[in-house]
């Protein structure tokens, strides 16, 4: 529900005229942080996934108010599918055999 929610706000923050941005930002945050790393800066909390011991949010260190809607919406435009990492837990998978019966 809360994804549903955040993706409503952003919906509507995509509108020229908004100012502002609903919801949830720390979730979003995290989310940019994960996906588009030319976008945010990795703070000083930053440690890789698998022996960080903290939370997810925590990895990264945030300034407060340094950017407003109308500073992002350029950024965001000049995106170009190489600056998204499209599989961001590509690498904590594991291959697993397949058993025929699980089919049934």
């Amino acid at each position: 529900a809360a994804l549903v929610i955040l993706y409503r706000y952003l919906g509507d923050a995509s509108m020229y005229s908004c100012k502002q941005l609903g919801g949830y930002p720390t979730l979003l945050q995290c989310w940019i942080h994960e996906y588009f790393p030319t976008v945010g800066k990795r703070g000083e909390n930053w440690k890789p996934a698998d022996n960080c011991g903290l939370p997810r949010a925590m990895r990264w260190s945030y300034r407060q108010g340094v950017l407003k809607v109308d500073d992002l919406r350029p950024i965001l435009d000049e995106l170009t599918p190489g600056d998204v990492i499209w599989h961001p837990f590509e690498d904590h998978r594991t291959w697993r055999l397949f058993d025929e019966i699980c089919l049934y």
